[in-house]
């Protein structure tokens, strides 16, 4: 198992004091510039309109943080890539939650482990509300009616 990302943090803050955990998560766990820019435009909009974030986030009960971080409990993993977020289907979300899920065993287990996060499948978040973080759904759903200014 990949080391847990609590950890990771942990030991990042002890190695740079006057650090942040939001420093970590853009310096550290993003890869490149652009996903860079789109979790700090994130966190300006979380700072902004007083949403609720985490820097990294589990699920009560799990053994490991293996979220990045999360945004009103809903996670999001900087090490997922782009595909999976594609063509997701408003009307069958759960189908993208559920190669979410398979895709992050594999990641985090090896293979053959393809359904050890399956027991996850039934938060609402990866059965009925798995979104791309990226898209601007993702964050206006927690303040319905709001527009939020993106990429000022």
């Amino acid at each position: 198992m990949k080391q847990d990302k609590q950890e990771q943090l942990t030991n990042w803050l002890e190695a740079n004091p006057g650090k942040e955990s939001e420093n970590w998560l853009l310096e550290v766990r993003c890869k490149d510039e652009k996903q860079r820019a789109q979790v700090a435009e994130i966190l300006r909009l979380c700072e902004e309109n007083n949403l609720v974030y985490r820097i990294p986030f589990s699920y009560p009960g799990e053994p490991k943080v293996w979220f990045d971080f999360a945004v009103h409990g809903h996670p999001i993993d900087l090490d997922a890539p782009d595909e999976l977020f594609e063509d997701i289907n408003p009307n069958r979300r759960w189908e993208a939650g559920y190669r979410y899920l398979s895709w992050k065993a594999v990641y985090d287990l090896g293979e053959g482990h393809e359904t050890d996060y399956g027991h996850l499948f039934h938060e609402d978040y990866f059965h009925d509300n798995f979104y791309d973080w990226r898209d601007h759904e993702f964050l206006e759903g927690f303040a319905p009616g709001k527009k939020f200014n993106w990429n000022e």
